[in-house]
């Protein structure tokens, strides 16, 4: 949504990125992120490699979103990811109850904010089928 892309502001410089964002609307950068969270969900179920986790009414959803792909290590997954310039987070996410009952250990974690644009999205989508080639899924 390049209507709420969001400037780069250095740590330590919050009232400035506060400004922005109350400049643009909190309403307006929410909606933002929820038009990348759908894109980057229709985009991650037309993978057929992973398993997505997320709760199947759509007004639930944030703009965080996590998968594992089929047969490889969330930490595999992210390493090569980043390679590719591509960060997620790997692990439980402090969530062991959650993952025990979905029977999951870990799982990959993206999250998407108003900085994020419709590039980011692609270039998860094309980091993933790296892994899937390396990994010869």
């Amino acid at each position: 949504c390049d209507f709420c892309y969001c400037p780069f502001y250095p740590c330590g410089d919050s009232s400035t990125g506060g400004q922005w964002i109350k400049g643009k609307g909190v309403w307006n950068c929410k909606e933002c992120m929820w038009v990348h969270e759908k894109e980057a969900v229709d985009c991650l179920r037309k993978l057929d490699f992973l398993d997505i986790y997320m709760t199947k009414n759509s007004n639930n959803h944030s703009s965080v979103i996590s998968f594992n792909i089929k047969g490889v290590h969330p930490h595999d997954v992210a390493s090569i990811l980043d390679t590719f310039g591509v960060c997620i987070r790997s692990g439980n996410h402090c969530a062991q109850p959650l993952m025990n009952y979905l029977n999951v250990p870990s799982c990959c974690r993206a999250s998407f904010s108003i900085y994020n644009t419709h590039e980011d999205i692609y270039k998860l989508i094309e980091a993933l089928k790296k892994v899937k080639e390396v990994f010869g899924i």
